[in-house]
Protein backbone atom coordinates (compact mmCIF):
# COMPACT_ATOMS: atom_id res chain seq x y z
CA UNK A 1 0.00 0.00 0.00
CA UNK A 2 3.02 2.45 0.46
CA UNK A 3 4.19 2.15 -3.00
CA UNK A 4 -0.05 2.49 -3.96
CA UNK A 5 0.34 5.47 -2.17
CA UNK A 6 3.80 7.70 -3.04
CA UNK A 7 2.40 6.50 -6.93
CA UNK A 8 -0.49 8.36 -5.96
CA UNK A 9 1.17 11.82 -4.70
CA UNK A 10 3.57 11.64 -7.11
CA UNK A 11 6.87 10.47 -6.53
CA UNK A 12 9.82 12.18 -7.35
CA UNK A 13 11.78 10.32 -10.15
CA UNK A 14 9.14 8.20 -11.37
CA UNK A 15 7.56 9.02 -15.14
CA UNK A 16 4.00 9.42 -15.18
CA UNK A 17 3.20 6.23 -16.95
CA UNK A 18 5.23 3.80 -14.91
CA UNK A 19 3.41 5.31 -12.47
CA UNK A 20 0.01 4.29 -13.86
CA UNK A 21 1.63 0.62 -14.70
CA UNK A 22 2.44 0.46 -11.14
CA UNK A 23 -0.57 1.49 -10.15
CA UNK A 24 -2.46 -1.05 -11.98
CA UNK A 25 -0.39 -3.95 -10.98
CA UNK A 26 -0.51 -2.96 -7.19
CA UNK A 27 -4.15 -2.68 -7.89
CA UNK A 28 -4.53 -5.93 -8.84
CA UNK A 29 -2.64 -7.76 -6.11
CA UNK A 30 -5.07 -5.88 -3.27
CA UNK A 31 -8.06 -6.98 -5.03
CA UNK A 32 -7.25 -10.37 -5.57
CA UNK A 33 -6.48 -9.91 -1.57
CA UNK A 34 -9.58 -8.28 -0.10
CA UNK A 35 -11.96 -9.24 -2.84
CA UNK A 36 -12.50 -5.14 -4.27
CA UNK A 37 -11.82 -3.26 -7.16
CA UNK A 38 -9.75 0.05 -6.76
CA UNK A 39 -9.73 2.69 -9.39
CA UNK A 40 -7.21 3.56 -11.42
CA UNK A 41 -5.18 6.52 -9.88
CA UNK A 42 -4.41 8.19 -13.19
CA UNK A 43 -8.10 8.13 -15.30
CA UNK A 44 -10.03 7.37 -12.44
CA UNK A 45 -11.61 3.92 -13.81
CA UNK A 46 -11.17 0.68 -12.44
CA UNK A 47 -7.76 -1.41 -13.39
CA UNK A 48 -8.88 -3.05 -17.07
CA UNK A 49 -6.29 -6.27 -15.81
CA UNK A 50 -8.12 -6.69 -12.45
CA UNK A 51 -11.89 -6.26 -14.44
CA UNK A 52 -11.18 -9.36 -16.82
CA UNK A 53 -9.16 -11.50 -14.60
CA UNK A 54 -11.68 -11.78 -11.22
CA UNK A 55 -15.29 -12.37 -12.53
CA UNK A 56 -17.72 -10.73 -10.18
CA UNK A 57 -20.90 -13.24 -8.48
CA UNK A 58 -23.09 -10.96 -10.33
CA UNK A 59 -21.70 -12.28 -13.42
CA UNK A 60 -22.10 -15.80 -12.78
CA UNK A 61 -25.44 -15.26 -11.51
CA UNK A 62 -26.87 -13.63 -14.50
CA UNK A 63 -25.35 -16.58 -16.75
CA UNK A 64 -26.85 -19.09 -14.21
CA UNK A 65 -30.54 -17.18 -15.19
CA UNK A 66 -30.11 -17.16 -18.50
CA UNK A 67 -29.08 -20.75 -19.21
CA UNK A 68 -32.32 -21.63 -17.01
CA UNK A 69 -34.29 -19.79 -18.58
CA UNK A 70 -33.12 -21.32 -22.20
CA UNK A 71 -33.66 -24.87 -20.65
CA UNK A 72 -37.50 -23.86 -19.76
CA UNK A 73 -37.98 -22.07 -22.98
CA UNK A 74 -37.04 -25.33 -24.78
CA UNK A 75 -39.22 -27.48 -22.38
CA UNK A 76 -42.13 -25.07 -22.90
CA UNK A 77 -41.61 -25.23 -26.30
CA UNK A 78 -41.59 -29.10 -26.89
CA UNK A 79 -44.30 -29.69 -24.66
CA UNK A 80 -46.31 -27.01 -26.91
CA UNK A 81 -45.54 -28.89 -30.16
CA UNK A 82 -46.44 -32.43 -28.13
CA UNK A 83 -49.43 -30.94 -27.39
CA UNK A 84 -50.37 -29.47 -30.98
CA UNK A 85 -49.55 -33.21 -32.17
CA UNK A 86 -51.76 -34.83 -30.15
CA UNK A 87 -54.73 -32.23 -30.72
CA UNK A 88 -55.52 -33.87 -33.91
CA UNK A 89 -56.84 -37.36 -32.57
CA UNK A 90 -60.57 -36.41 -31.43
CA UNK A 91 -61.10 -34.95 -34.74
CA UNK A 92 -59.63 -37.84 -36.62
CA UNK A 93 -61.37 -40.18 -34.01
CA UNK A 94 -64.78 -38.34 -35.13
CA UNK A 95 -63.99 -38.53 -38.76
CA UNK A 96 -63.61 -42.28 -38.37
CA UNK A 97 -66.59 -42.79 -36.26
CA UNK A 98 -68.92 -41.14 -38.99
CA UNK A 99 -67.07 -42.74 -41.84
CA UNK A 100 -67.70 -46.33 -40.53
CA UNK A 101 -71.83 -45.67 -39.96
CA UNK A 102 -71.91 -43.83 -43.15
CA UNK A 103 -70.23 -45.47 -45.80
CA UNK A 104 -68.81 -48.57 -44.75
CA UNK A 105 -72.25 -49.68 -42.43
CA UNK A 106 -74.24 -49.52 -45.60
CA UNK A 107 -72.23 -51.40 -48.12
CA UNK A 108 -72.00 -54.93 -48.47
CA UNK A 109 -68.56 -56.78 -48.04
CA UNK A 110 -68.20 -56.75 -51.87
CA UNK A 111 -68.25 -53.26 -52.00
CA UNK A 112 -66.05 -52.22 -49.51
CA UNK A 113 -65.65 -48.23 -50.46
CA UNK A 114 -61.39 -47.27 -50.57
CA UNK A 115 -59.88 -44.89 -49.07
CA UNK A 116 -58.78 -41.80 -50.80
CA UNK A 117 -56.04 -39.83 -50.13
CA UNK A 118 -57.76 -37.05 -48.91
CA UNK A 119 -59.68 -39.06 -46.60
CA UNK A 120 -56.93 -41.06 -44.80
CA UNK A 121 -55.22 -37.72 -44.11
CA UNK A 122 -58.70 -36.80 -42.22
CA UNK A 123 -58.42 -40.22 -40.47
CA UNK A 124 -54.84 -39.83 -40.11
CA UNK A 125 -53.44 -42.95 -38.10
CA UNK A 126 -57.12 -44.56 -37.85
CA UNK A 127 -56.72 -45.42 -41.41
CA UNK A 128 -54.56 -48.08 -40.43
CA UNK A 129 -57.34 -49.58 -38.87
CA UNK A 130 -59.73 -49.72 -41.37
CA UNK A 131 -57.09 -51.25 -43.65
CA UNK A 132 -57.26 -54.54 -41.47
CA UNK A 133 -60.67 -55.27 -42.73
CA UNK A 134 -59.91 -53.98 -46.98
CA UNK A 135 -56.66 -56.77 -46.65
CA UNK A 136 -58.79 -58.93 -45.00
CA UNK A 137 -61.80 -59.09 -47.55
CA UNK A 138 -59.23 -58.88 -50.69
CA UNK A 139 -57.41 -62.08 -49.27
CA UNK A 140 -60.79 -64.25 -48.74
CA UNK A 141 -62.44 -63.19 -51.57
CA UNK A 142 -64.80 -65.95 -52.92
CA UNK A 143 -64.88 -65.52 -56.44
CA UNK A 144 -60.84 -65.77 -56.20
CA UNK A 145 -60.37 -68.36 -53.20
CA UNK A 146 -63.01 -70.79 -55.07
CA UNK A 147 -62.26 -69.82 -58.90
CA UNK A 148 -63.15 -73.58 -60.03
CA UNK A 149 -66.13 -74.25 -57.77
CA UNK A 150 -67.74 -70.71 -59.32
CA UNK A 151 -67.25 -72.31 -62.78
CA UNK A 152 -69.36 -74.67 -61.60
CA UNK A 153 -72.35 -73.51 -60.42
CA UNK A 154 -73.24 -72.67 -64.01
CA UNK A 155 -73.62 -76.16 -65.12
CA UNK A 156 -77.32 -77.48 -65.07
CA UNK A 157 -77.06 -81.32 -66.83
CA UNK A 158 -75.23 -84.32 -65.73
CA UNK A 159 -73.98 -84.28 -69.73
CA UNK A 160 -72.39 -80.81 -68.63
CA UNK A 161 -70.38 -82.31 -65.41
CA UNK A 162 -68.92 -84.62 -68.12
CA UNK A 163 -67.25 -81.83 -70.03
CA UNK A 164 -65.97 -80.29 -66.93
CA UNK A 165 -64.46 -83.35 -65.64
CA UNK A 166 -61.16 -81.54 -65.07
CA UNK A 167 -62.47 -78.81 -63.91
CA UNK A 168 -64.58 -80.57 -61.10
CA UNK A 169 -61.37 -81.97 -59.92
CA UNK A 170 -59.66 -78.90 -59.38
CA UNK A 171 -62.19 -77.44 -57.55
CA UNK A 172 -62.43 -80.45 -55.07
CA UNK A 173 -58.19 -79.84 -54.72
CA UNK A 174 -58.89 -76.10 -54.24
CA UNK A 175 -61.55 -76.06 -51.11
CA UNK A 176 -58.81 -77.38 -48.32
CA UNK A 177 -56.42 -74.86 -49.64
CA UNK A 178 -59.15 -71.96 -49.56
CA UNK A 179 -59.89 -73.05 -45.59
CA UNK A 180 -56.39 -73.13 -44.94
CA UNK A 181 -56.35 -69.08 -46.41
CA UNK A 182 -59.53 -68.17 -44.64
CA UNK A 183 -58.28 -69.20 -41.30
CA UNK A 184 -55.00 -67.94 -41.81
CA UNK A 185 -56.40 -64.26 -42.78
CA UNK A 186 -58.83 -64.53 -39.88
CA UNK A 187 -56.25 -65.12 -37.74
CA UNK A 188 -53.99 -62.33 -39.19
CA UNK A 189 -56.85 -59.75 -38.86
CA UNK A 190 -57.90 -60.22 -35.19
CA UNK A 191 -54.51 -60.73 -34.42
CA UNK A 192 -54.09 -56.81 -35.68
CA UNK A 193 -57.66 -56.00 -34.31
CA UNK A 194 -56.57 -57.19 -30.76
CA UNK A 195 -53.70 -54.72 -30.70
CA UNK A 196 -55.28 -51.67 -31.75
CA UNK A 197 -55.41 -49.24 -28.86
CA UNK A 198 -59.14 -47.88 -29.64
CA UNK A 199 -61.14 -44.88 -27.54
CA UNK A 200 -64.85 -46.86 -26.06
CA UNK A 201 -66.54 -44.51 -28.59
CA UNK A 202 -64.51 -46.20 -31.29
CA UNK A 203 -64.29 -49.32 -30.72
CA UNK A 204 -68.32 -49.93 -29.94
CA UNK A 205 -68.93 -48.74 -34.16
CA UNK A 206 -65.49 -50.59 -35.30
CA UNK A 207 -66.23 -53.67 -33.53
CA UNK A 208 -70.00 -53.50 -35.03
CA UNK A 209 -68.53 -53.22 -38.56
CA UNK A 210 -65.89 -55.64 -37.61
CA UNK A 211 -68.05 -58.43 -37.10
CA UNK A 212 -70.17 -58.04 -40.40
CA UNK A 213 -67.21 -57.30 -42.51
CA UNK A 214 -64.67 -60.02 -41.64
CA UNK A 215 -65.96 -62.52 -38.65
CA UNK A 216 -68.88 -63.34 -40.13
CA UNK A 217 -67.65 -63.53 -43.74
CA UNK A 218 -65.44 -65.76 -42.24
CA UNK A 219 -67.28 -68.16 -40.09
CA UNK A 220 -69.68 -68.22 -43.18
CA UNK A 221 -66.87 -69.07 -45.65
CA UNK A 222 -65.85 -72.06 -43.73
CA UNK A 223 -69.22 -73.32 -42.74
CA UNK A 224 -70.04 -73.25 -46.77
CA UNK A 225 -67.04 -75.38 -47.66
CA UNK A 226 -67.57 -78.66 -45.90
CA UNK A 227 -70.84 -79.25 -47.74
CA UNK A 228 -69.28 -77.76 -51.27
CA UNK A 229 -66.59 -80.38 -50.94
CA UNK A 230 -69.75 -83.01 -49.87
CA UNK A 231 -71.41 -81.76 -53.11
CA UNK A 232 -68.79 -82.41 -55.21
CA UNK A 233 -68.04 -85.64 -54.04
CA UNK A 234 -71.80 -86.82 -55.02
CA UNK A 235 -71.35 -85.57 -58.28
CA UNK A 236 -68.10 -87.29 -58.67
CA UNK A 237 -69.72 -90.62 -57.17
CA UNK A 238 -72.72 -90.28 -59.75
CA UNK A 239 -70.53 -89.64 -62.85
CA UNK A 240 -68.65 -92.66 -61.80
CA UNK A 241 -71.32 -94.75 -61.12
CA UNK A 242 -72.73 -93.74 -65.20
CA UNK A 243 -69.17 -94.40 -66.28
CA UNK A 244 -69.15 -97.77 -64.86
CA UNK A 245 -72.47 -99.17 -66.07
CA UNK A 246 -72.98 -98.17 -69.17
CA UNK A 247 -75.81 -100.55 -69.76
CA UNK A 248 -78.04 -99.93 -67.40
CA UNK A 249 -77.34 -96.00 -67.33
CA UNK A 250 -77.61 -93.50 -69.71
CA UNK A 251 -78.35 -89.92 -69.51
CA UNK A 252 -80.77 -87.84 -71.64
CA UNK A 253 -80.81 -83.93 -71.49
CA UNK A 254 -81.01 -83.40 -67.34
CA UNK A 255 -82.14 -86.88 -66.47
CA UNK A 256 -80.38 -89.85 -65.66
CA UNK A 257 -82.33 -92.69 -66.96
CA UNK A 258 -81.72 -96.34 -65.47
CA UNK A 259 -82.90 -99.99 -66.17
CA UNK A 260 -83.51 -101.52 -63.42
CA UNK A 261 -84.62 -100.86 -59.87
CA UNK A 262 -81.71 -101.09 -57.76
CA UNK A 263 -79.89 -98.97 -60.01
CA UNK A 264 -82.53 -96.43 -60.22
CA UNK A 265 -82.21 -96.33 -56.47
CA UNK A 266 -78.98 -95.85 -56.15
CA UNK A 267 -79.01 -92.78 -58.20
CA UNK A 268 -82.03 -91.45 -56.64
CA UNK A 269 -79.96 -92.14 -53.27
CA UNK A 270 -77.08 -89.89 -54.63
CA UNK A 271 -78.93 -86.91 -55.76
CA UNK A 272 -81.35 -86.52 -52.27
CA UNK A 273 -77.45 -86.28 -50.88
CA UNK A 274 -77.53 -83.97 -53.55
CA UNK A 275 -80.19 -81.96 -53.11
CA UNK A 276 -79.44 -81.68 -48.94
CA UNK A 277 -75.96 -80.04 -49.82
CA UNK A 278 -77.24 -77.88 -52.25
CA UNK A 279 -80.01 -76.48 -49.73
CA UNK A 280 -77.13 -76.24 -47.06
CA UNK A 281 -75.20 -74.17 -49.89
CA UNK A 282 -77.87 -71.78 -50.83
CA UNK A 283 -78.82 -70.77 -47.46
CA UNK A 284 -74.77 -70.12 -46.36
CA UNK A 285 -74.36 -68.02 -49.50
CA UNK A 286 -78.22 -66.30 -48.98
CA UNK A 287 -76.69 -65.27 -45.51
CA UNK A 288 -73.68 -64.37 -47.02
CA UNK A 289 -74.87 -61.87 -49.94
CA UNK A 290 -76.64 -59.87 -46.84
CA UNK A 291 -73.72 -58.95 -45.13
Amino acid sequence: MAAFTACQAGLPGLPARACRWATCRLSAIHVNLSNRRPANAATGYPCLRQATAVPTAMSQLTLSRRSTLTRLGTLALGSGLLLAGCSAEPKERKAFIAFLQSEALGKSRRMMPGLSDKMRKELGSYAAHYDIMIRFNQAVNDKNLLKNMRELQWIRTPAQYFEKRETLKLALAEIPQAQATVQAELKKADEAKAALNQPEDLKKAYDSIYERLVSAPARLLLEMMPPMQRLLNVVTELLTLVEKNPQQLSITGIHIEAKSQAMLDKVNALFKKADAETQALQRIEKELKEL
